[in-house]
């Protein structure tokens, strides 16, 4: 009997001023025991020396960002991938060297989406706003793409990443994916490490809570076409 062949999996990582923790971000998932099949790092202007990692590292496709914003950048990321299955991790997260193993353990032919649970973690704790310092050490659940694989129809068929909104794109796409009627898998296990720093977009309290309100009023509007006049 022949072994059963590895998923195809694309690890999609933008990247924007991250030389101080991107050689861990990167060697984490190098390390992985579900080998990804690819790669790909997309960098948005890097002016720290983020780009001297990736030029030439084997095993790393480097994409250079044309347009702007996070939102931008994984689409940008999803759109030059070939893996069946897509992994979103931030260049300021750690992932265990099982990440991707007990995610895509999780996956069934009904449903192509698996979130797992988060545990912020800060190299200088003395520098975050109250909402990160708030997630320090503590475990919730994943509604962010750091946290997701994903299978590429199940990706088409929520949709791009909406461009127009900055912290809130990840509340929005996860809206439009409960929306869309398919499944979501949630597993206990920590999968992403979430480094939390100053001036990084989790930070931007007044930002996040606009947008939160935005994607609110989105689903609510929604909510109502459903149900009709």
């Amino acid at each position: 009997m022949s072994a059963a062949r590895e998923p195809a999996i694309s690890v999609l990582i933008p990247v924007l001023d991250n030389v101080g923790t991107l050689e861990q971000t990167l060697r984490a998932v190098e390390r992985q025991t579900l080998r990804p099949a690819e790669i790909i790092a997309i960098d948005g202007g890097s002016r720290d020396g983020s780009l001297g990692l990736l030029e030439n590292r084997p095993g790393v496709s480097l994409l250079r960002q044309n347009g702007s914003g996070l939102a931008n950048a994984r689409n940008a990321a999803v759109e030059a991938s070939k893996g069946d299955w897509l992994a979103f991790c931030d260049a300021d997260d750690h992932w265990p060297d099982d990440s991707l193993a007990v995610r895509y353990a999780a996956t069934r032919h009904d449903c192509g989406a698996v979130i797992g649970q988060v545990l912020g973690q800060a190299a200088d704790e003395s520098d975050l706003t109250a909402r990160q310092a708030s997630r320090l050490g503590r475990t919730r659940t994943g509604y962010t793409p750091g946290a997701l694989l994903i299978h590429r129809a199940t990706l088409m068929a929520v949709g791009p990443f909406d461009e127009t909104l900055t912290i809130g794109a990840d509340s929005d796409w996860f809206v439009r994916l409960h929306l869309s009627g398919h499944l979501l898998a949630c597993i206990p296990q920590v999968v992403p490490y979430k480094g939390l720093r100053q001036g990084s977009l989790s930070g931007d309290v007044q930002t996040y809570r606009k947008e939160l309100l935005s994607v609110a009023r989105r689903f609510v509007a929604h909510r109502k076409r459903q149900a009709g006049p």
